[in-house]
């Protein structure tokens, strides 16, 4: 099995542009670190990403969102998004590329509130009757 990715990645550096470049780019790359913020500390990758740190939301959000989605990335911090967002995003939309964006998933709030109420509908497991007794033809 061969890993690849459906959809080249974008130009993550704007062609050289600093002020276009993706955040991500000019933090430490995970080989110099002891740990990967993208997968270890999710709250401070989605800070970044969302201008949380400095107040300037990265301008590359929106393609890697779209890295993302095509590539079906399910770990990790992409656009500023938390492996959940892009889950529901994934599911909710999954026919509707036009809706792969960053202002269209939820919010931590909204997806808890979600989870909650599926939890309210969902039916208790049945109880096991025992085992299951096939018979083979043989």
């Amino acid at each position: 099995m061969a890993l690849f990715s459906r959809h080249k990645a974008p130009d993550w550096s704007a062609d050289g542009k600093p002020g276009n470049e993706a955040k991500c780019r000019k933090l430490p790359t995970p080989h110099t670190l002891k740990r990967d913020i993208w997968f270890d500390d999710p709250h401070t990758a989605r800070a970044v990403c969302n201008g949380d740190a400095d107040g300037i939301i990265c301008p590359m959000r929106q393609q890697c969102l779209m890295q993302a989605m095509i590539n079906c990335e399910r770990h990790g911090v992409w656009a500023g998004l938390s492996e959940e967002q892009l889950a529901w995003m994934r599911k909710e939309y999954r026919r509707e590329p036009a809706m792969w964006n960053v202002d269209n998933a939820p919010s931590d709030e909204e997806l808890a509130a979600h989870a909650s109420s599926r939890e309210d509908t969902t039916e208790p497991p049945q109880e096991a009757t025992g085992p299951i007794q096939l018979e083979l033809p043989f």
